[in-house]
C-alpha cells in the first residue's frame, strides 16, 4: 500500500490552485488546466510535480512550451506566483464518463506539499465523413444520373439517424436508397445509392448538385457532384437527318444549275 507523507509546515507554505478543476472534453482531444503555485515560505523550494491520470492518458506539466517535472519555486515576496499548465489528452477510445486526475506537489524527500484533484468529463466525439463514387457523371434529358455516396463515422461515438441531404435543381426528382440508417457505430460506414431524374425539358449543360450527410448529432462537409446533361439521342438523329436532307437539296440544286 502506498502511503503519502505530508509535511505540515511545508504544506502551509506551498499552495496550488486552479480556477477550473473540472472540464469537459471529447475523447482524444487535448484539454488544459491552468495551475498557479505559490511559495509562502521565506526560502526557495525545489518541487517535484506528479500527475496520476487514468491508464493510457497523457498528462504533463508545462511552463510555457517546455514540459517539466520539477520546479525551483522562489518565495512569493521575491517573484510572486508561478503559472503552469497541465495538458491532458484522454485516449480516443475512452468511454464516456467523469475521471479523476490527482496531482501532487512533492518535496525532494517525497513529502506531499500540495495537492489538486482535477476532473475530466469525457463526452461524445462526433465526426461524419462523406465521399462520392464519382464527382462527374452524365445523363440525357429525361434520363437518370446514378452514383453512390459513402458516409463514414470517423468519430468515437455512435451517430444516430444518418441520412443524406441534397441541393439540386428545382423540378429534379431524387431517390436515396436506403433513405436513412438508424445508427452508424464508430469506424463503420454506409453506402447510399443516389438516383437523380433529369426532367425531359432540362436545358443541356453542366449542373452542380451538393450533397451532405447528417445525423442527429452532426453534419458532414458538403460534397459536389457535376452532372453533364445532354440532349437525348433521338434529337441527335433528327439533327443528322435534317443536315443530310439539306446537303442533298444543295447537291440537286447545284446539278440543276450546272446543266444550264
Amino acid at each position: 500500500m502506498d502511503v503519502s507523507l505530508v509535511e505540515p509546515e511545508a504544506f502551509e507554505e506551498i499552495v496550488a490552485n486552479t480556477k477550473y478543476p473540472e472540464v469537459t472534453v471529447e475523447a482524444g482531444e487535448l484539454v488544459e488546466y491552468q495551475v498557479t503555485l505559490g511559495n509562502f515560505g521565506d526560502q526557495n523550494r525545489l518541487l517535484f510535480l506528479s500527475i496520476n491520470p487514468p491508464a493510457n492518458w497523457k498528462a504533463v506539466f508545462k511552463s510555457g512550451t517546455l514540459e517539466i517535472t520539477q520546479l525551483d519555486l522562489s518565495p512569493m515576496s521575491v517573484d510572486g506566483a508561478e503559472n503552469l499548465v497541465i495538458e491532458v489528452i484522454p485516449p480516443s477510445t475512452m468511454s464516456l464518463g467523469t475521471y479523476s486526475i490527482p496531482v501532487q506537489i512533492q518535496s525532494e524527500t517525497g513529502l506531499v506539499l500540495a495537492e489538486l484533484e482535477l476532473k475530466a468529463t469525457i463526452v461524445g466525439s462526433f465526426k461524419l465523413g462523406l465521399s462520392a463514387s464519382t464527382l462527374l457523371t452524365k445523363a440525357a434529358t429525361g434520363e437518370t444520373a446514378s452514383f453512390t455516396m459513402n458516409a463514414v463515422n470517423i468519430g468515437y461515438s455512435t451517430l444516430n439517424v444518418v441520412g443524406l441531404d441534397i441541393d439540386v435543381e428545382e423540378g429534379w426528382d431524387v431517390i436515396f436508397s436506403p433513405v436513412q440508417m438508424d445508427m452508424i457505430k464508430p469506424g463503420e460506414a454506409v453506402t447510399f445509392d443516389v438516383k437523380i431524374n433529369v426532367p425531359s425539358d432540362a436545358v443541356a449543360g453542366d449542373y452542380l448538385v451538393t450533397l451532405t450527410a447528417s445525423s442527429d448529432e452532426i453534419e458532414s462537409s458538403p460534397v459536389q457532384v457535376r452532372i453533364t446533361v445532354s440532349a437525348p439521342t433521338s434529337w441527335g438523329l433528327w439533327g443528322f437527318g435534317i443536315a443530310a436532307f439539306i446537303i442533298i437539296v444543295l447537291v440537286l440544286v447545284f446539278k440543276k444549275f450546272k446543266r444550264r
